[in-house]
């Protein structure tokens, strides 16, 4: 085999609250990969204990700061909590120019400057797991002031609001299996988060995405071998015919089996049409098609997980579903998290919601609107 040298580096942005854990993926991917620079940051913050001066940043007084401003020295600089961080643009260019991949881990001020510069680069951006989280970590450090700490909670939470900016979100949810490794081995972007941060964070992080990079739709698919991909085809068909949802769903033409987990499935669709007169035969179903519609509802005004319920709601605000028949294989890894005992509190749960919460269930911007 012939490979060719590449004549020119990737640059790869890193970004994620204070606290997610970006060091740990840095020193992760350092360890794996051979031609790659990780480019250390000036900043003016003290250094924490344990810390080195030009291994995990270049600490420089603030007036040395501003004159590499006015000198044009920096690639990107942005100032947070109090203190500025900034990348050293002749540096960086040495190295991208040499073949060498470099990676930065900055904020996302700093990376919007980038993307202006670098529309090539590749963005990456890491969820903290939840902030109740995010704040135990921060506070288990001991080495910040209440008030700082406060300050990090804060500018995470908007932090967040960017991660429609970033080209890649791959998240290790927590998962115990080879998901980290096989995503390594076919070489993609891997963010491997040590805790999980549940289906409805990681599927309104997706829409949001979606949403802001225009995409006309967005499927929801198991990862665990269940959903069969030579399927969503079909799906998107159907959804041409003038739908707003498509379910792949295993009982169009094929019947139900009566196991225990069935009749859940016909409980909650026989909620379903008592409420709002839709026939939908396969309501757990986790193989489902959003068009661009559906997607903004739930980047812009629904703060819901998608849901048999969630379904409901969207059909009462006038969405079209339909149903497509679909083969859904058993799974070839990994365990369901509907036990016996949660198999029921989950069907109580989406049965309230169904017959009673869904009356008093609003979108945001309807709230916003009456508010």
């Amino acid at each position: 085999m012939n490979l060719k040298k590449k004549t020119r580096g990737q640059l790869i942005v890193l970004s994620g609250p204070s606290g997610v854990g970006k060091s740990t993926v840095i020193s992760e991917l350092l360890s794996e990969r051979e031609n790659i620079y990780f480019s250390v940051s000036f900043t003016t913050r003290q250094p924490r204990v344990g810390e080195e001066d030009g291994v995990n940043y270049n600490f420089v007084s603030r007036e040395q700061f501003e004159s590499m401003i006015s000198g044009g020295e920096l690639l990107e600089y942005a100032e947070y909590v109090h203190n500025y961080y900034g990348t050293s643009l002749r540096l960086i260019e040495e190295k991208l120019s040499a073949g060498t991949d470099v990676l930065l881990d900055i904020e996302v001020q700093g990376a919007a400057k980038v993307r202006a510069k670098c529309p090539d680069a590749v963005f990456i951006f890491i969820i903290p797991p939840s902030f109740e989280e995010l704040s135990r970590r921060l506070h288990r450090r001991a080495t910040d002031a209440e008030e700082v700490i406060q300050g990090r909670l804060q500018k995470a939470r908007e932090e967040c609001k960017q991660i429609p900016n970033y080209d890649y979100l791959v998240v290790n949810d927590g998962s115990r299996d080879r998901t980290a490794a096989i995503c390594r081995e076919h070489g993609f972007n891997l963010l491997n988060l040590p805790v999980n941060l549940g289906l409805a964070g990681c599927f309104q992080a997706g829409m949001k995405y979606a949403w802001e990079k225009g995409y006309r739709y967005a499927i929801q698919f198991d990862g665990d071998g269940q959903h069969r991909p030579e399927f969503i085809k079909t799906m998107r068909e159907k959804m041409d015919e003038g739908y707003d949802i498509v379910i792949g769903s295993r009982f169009v033409t094929e019947k139900k089996d009566w196991s225990f987990r069935m009749l859940g499935s016909r409980i909650i669709g026989a909620a379903i049409r008592l409420t709002t007169g839709a026939h939908i035969k396969d309501p757990t179903s986790g193989m489902r098609l959003f068009n661009r519609k559906m997607i903004g509802e739930f980047a812009l005004n629904l703060n819901y997980g998608p849901e048999p319920d969630t379904i409901s709601f969207l059909i009462h605000q006038e969405a079209r579903v339909a149903e497509v028949q679909v083969t859904i294989d058993d799974r070839t890894a990994g365990e369901s998290y509907l036990k016996p005992v949660t198999a029921v509190k989950y069907m109580v749960r989406m049965l309230l919601s169904i017959l009673v919460i869904q009356n008093f269930r609003k979108r945001q911007q309807d709230a916003k609107t009456k508010g």
